[in-house]
């Protein structure tokens, strides 16, 4: 009999009756983003029990990946296989100069060629230390698989090799996919090969587990969907204490991640499909909308679909931020050879600007201003110098420099010092 592990979550433990040794478990997702939670508790028990962890990444950026997971990226015994950067990322050089920075973790392992499977399973088993017994995988994610490789017949393939695998190992993994993303012939064919299967789901504002499959457990509670909610990190079950659970201001962040984006309520409606009143009526409050409409703005907003239900926001946002919180940026036209943006985008509510870091190296010449539309903006020169052509004028600005803009906006930019010029941009947004 194999024995058990935890989840890191102790009512999922009590519901599953504790993981099995050799379990791979597939986490049917309705929004793409629930799952992560859970992921990271079971990486959180396996750093205190000295536990190997193997993270496949098919849809995140190394540098995305590592401030998502934050402590636990220098985890011993973490490693991170890159499926990203030559997958979805194209090897384009924005995310290969991630190897050649002085920062790079050294969990971080990048696979040459993830649209073959074969090269994937010959760097899962490169990844393994020893024996590989006791490892814990997550896959993230199956679909992030089907869109690289193109095909749901690969995708099948690889998972019923793997899965028996992972099993005789002795492992547990951890396999993410989005539930509506895919046909319900290889969701039937992973789910007969898999020791457990749930479901989480988004209901009127409200987070669902459902137990599908518990292979080898006696009575577990299946198909009794279970609320959850998630507080600072952890996700609690039940129906005790649960401030905002239930009065989740959907409204509110829709409205903050639109004004974020620069979209009127009409702009919006018409590329997600419904009437400007329908957007109107879900900022106020009066209506939820529904799923397809929720996942369709997200993807729109560049959010996560959990951020419309997120535990922190408005007056609960903290007031110091991390430098891991900056995220980096490409400005088409600017970044690139010796010029870099990140942006800090604050956990919680609505801002009335936009902060930036701009570094530009020595000798850069930008034959542009850093963004499109007018608006007030103020630079500050943290280091180095830079030369800036204002209409026919030609100004310098030093470390210590203020800069100014109303109406006009600046048509070339020039590094000309032998130093790094960083600039700390703030961005004043239009009522």
């Amino acid at each position: 009999m194999h024995q058990k592990a935890g989840t890191g979550i102790g009512k999922v433990d009590e519901i599953l009756d504790g993981l099995r040794i050799g379990d791979n478990v597939i986490w049917h997702d309705d929004s793409g983003s629930l799952a992560s939670d859970y992921c990271l508790k079971l990486m959180e028990a396996s750093a205190r029990e000295d536990k190997p962890v193997i993270y496949v990444s098919f849809d995140r950026s190394p540098n995305n990946l590592l401030k998502k997971l934050g402590a636990l990226a220098d985890a011993p015994g973490l490693t991170i296989l890159d499926c990203f950067t030559h997958g979805k990322g194209g090897g384009s050089e924005l995310f290969l100069k991630y190897y050649s920075s002085t920062d790079k973790n050294p969990n971080v392992t990048l696979v040459e060629n993830p649209s073959d499977p074969e090269a994937l399973s010959l760097a899962l088993e490169r990844s393994l230390s020893g024996n590989g017994v006791d490892t814990r995988f997550i896959f993230e994610s199956i679909t992030g698989m089907q869109d690289l490789w193109g095909d749901e017949e690969r995708v099948l393939k690889f998972y019923t090799r793997t899965c028996p695998k992972l099993y005789e190992l002795s492992t547990i993994a951890y396999w993410l996919i989005e539930h509506r993303a895919h046909s319900d012939r290889l969701k039937a064919g992973i789910a007969q090969i898999a020791q457990v299967v749930v479901e989480l789901s988004v209901k009127r504002g409200k987070f669902f587990f459902n137990l599908i499959k518990a292979e080898g457990r006696e009575h577990g509670p299946l198909n009794k969907p279970q609320g959850y909610w998630v507080r600072d990190g952890e996700v609690v079950f039940g129906s005790g204490d649960q401030k905002g659970w239930g009065r989740i201001d959907i409204g509110s962040r829709l409205k903050h991640f639109r004004t974020s984006a620069g979209l009127s309520q009409t702009g919006l409606a018409r590329q997600v499909g419904v009437t400007p009143s329908t957007i109107s009526q879900i900022e106020n409050g009066q209506i939820y909308p529904s799923l397809p409409a929720l996942f369709r703005m997200a993807e729109l907003l560049a959010v996560e679909t959990g951020s419309f239900f997120s535990d922190t926001f408005a007056g609960d946002a903290t007031p110091v931020y991390e430098p891991s919180q900056w995220q980096d940026i490409n400005i088409p036209g600017i970044t690139g050879k010796g010029a870099f943006a990140r942006q800090l985008i604050p956990s919680g509510g609505e801002t009335g600007f936009e902060v930036w870091l701009l570094e530009i190296e020595p000798g850069r010449v930008i034959k542009q201003h850093f963004f499109d539309e007018k608006c007030e903006e103020v630079g500050f020169v943290i280091e180095g110098s830079v030369l800036f052509q204002s209409g026919s004028r030609d100004l310098e600005a030093v470390k210590g420099s203020l800069i100014h803009l109303v109406e006009r906006s600046p048509s070339r930019w020039k590094n000309k010092g032998e130093e790094k010029a960083t600039i700390l941009w703030l961005k004043l947004r239009q009522n």
